[in-house]
């Protein structure tokens, strides 16, 4: 008389165990969380312009730079047109007052005032290639010598003329740090990116008071990375996706550091989502990812976006064939997520028995033999299963969170 074969149970923590390739959803604390997805909105024709600025607040206007050294302006949704050349710089965008606040980008040796009628554009008297404004004083990297700070007199950011005590200046830093790339009015200071290094000075008063109050190096940070989403700046560098706060830098541990390779640029929307294009490692293309500063947790946006801004609706992705418009999936827009192989540790076919996930009701799974899928809708609880297989997949499909899940199989 025969006998059956001896088999153990085991159960897979599918969720922290196989690694999900978080598409349209965040995975944080062996949770699903519904995240961000991308819909194509138009095929404005964007190829071959490297960094680009939204001012979403008038009339959804942008701006971008060409690989020709071209600066080209337009609106969503229409051609962007030539506006004039600006020598390579990259524009920036600082917003200033008179009356009311108003837009001001500026790239090398021009500025646009932004307006309900428009882009106007005239001549700037100095070439900066990034400003912050700060107690009314434009502050800049210098186009022709990039280790050059400037600051504006006190009228204002056309206030060039330069004088002791009070006017206009310039700073040559120590070449060590690297060309000037960013600066920020940050907690109460004046914060300098440059290629190898973070500064902080105090500007307070007259130039004569300003001083540099430390330095401290990193490694190769990346141009176009930088942002400010809640109290820190957020970067990217050698060592991963980095935050900066109180002069000091604390690496951010996951996914996007591990995986990201060859940033291109970042972006921060609503104080709280981080959006940085780049190469994922593991998949071999170009996405984006999308770091939550509040769940610090992390996504990807399976499109390959060289540039992440915004409208006066939500957020615009800027690829070589078009649009999109990036949705939170709050708003009912299903996520996919699907875990590696599930093989618990053998190669040989296997019983996989039960299901067991806790989750909201807009959620579903789909369990692949390699041959058969079961589908089971509202999977909330423990689901008998009967699936023969030397390898399972699992996909959970949906607009819920699922705060755990897990798999069991009878293995020999």
């Amino acid at each position: 008389m025969g006998t059956y074969p001896r088999y153990k149970v085991k159960r897979q923590d599918l969720v922290k165990t196989f690694g999900l390739q978080p598409f349209g959803a965040f995975i944080k604390d062996g949770s699903i969380i519904p995240g961000w997805s991308a819909s194509f909105e138009s095929d404005q024709a964007v190829a071959n312009l490297t960094v680009m600025g939204c001012w979403p607040q008038i009339r959804d206007l942008v701006m971008a730079a060409g690989n020709d050294g071209n600066v080209y302006g337009g609106a969503l949704g229409t051609e962007f047109v030539r506006l004039y050349s600006d020598t390579g710089s990259s524009p920036f965008k600082i917003e200033t007052y008179s009356s009311s606040p108003y837009g001001i980008i500026i790239s090398g040796k021009r500025y646009m005032r932004l307006s309900e009628g428009g882009f106007h554009s005239y001549s700037f008297p100095v070439g900066l290639a990034c400003g912050a404004m700060r107690r009314g004083r434009l502050f800049g990297g210098d186009t022709s010598m990039p280790y050059t700070l400037r600051w504006s007199g006190p009228s204002g950011f056309l206030d060039w003329t330069e004088g002791i005590p009070s006017g206009a200046g310039k700073l040559v830093l120590e070449p060590m740090g690297g060309h000037i790339i960013d600066l920020f009015d940050f907690e109460d200071e004046l914060v300098v990116f440059r290629e190898t290094s973070i500064m902080r000075f105090s500007t307070y008063g007259d130039p004569e008071n300003f001083k540099e109050k430390d330095a401290l190096p990193v490694p190769d940070i990346a141009r176009h990375t930088m942002a400010i989403a809640g109290d820190s700046i957020l970067f990217f560098c050698l060592g991963g996706l980095m935050r900066y706060r109180g002069g000091k830098v604390a690496r951010i541990q996951g996914l996007v550091t591990d995986d990201l390779v060859s940033p291109v640029s970042g972006f921060v929307y609503s104080d709280r989502y981080y959006f940085i294009c780049g190469t994922s490692k593991s998949l071999g293309r170009s996405v984006i990812y999308v770091y939550d500063v509040v769940c610090d947790c992390c996504q990807i946006i399976d499109i390959p976006a060289y540039f992440v801004s915004q409208d006066k609706q939500s957020v615009l992705a800027y690829t070589e064939s078009g649009i999109y418009r990036l949705n939170l999936n709050s708003e009912e827009i299903p996520y996919g997520v699907v875990t590696g192989t599930v093989d618990f540790g053998t190669d040989k076919r296997k019983l996989a028995t039960l299901l067991e996930v806790d989750c909201d009701e807009d959620v579903k799974v789909i369990i692949s033999d390699g041959v058969n899928e079961r589908t089971v809708d509202c999977p909330n609880g423990r689901t008998r299963l009967n699936m023969r297989g030397s390898r399972f997949t699992v996909t959970f499909c949906g607009t819920g969170s699922v705060r755990s899940a897990y798999l069991s199989a009878e293995v020999t």
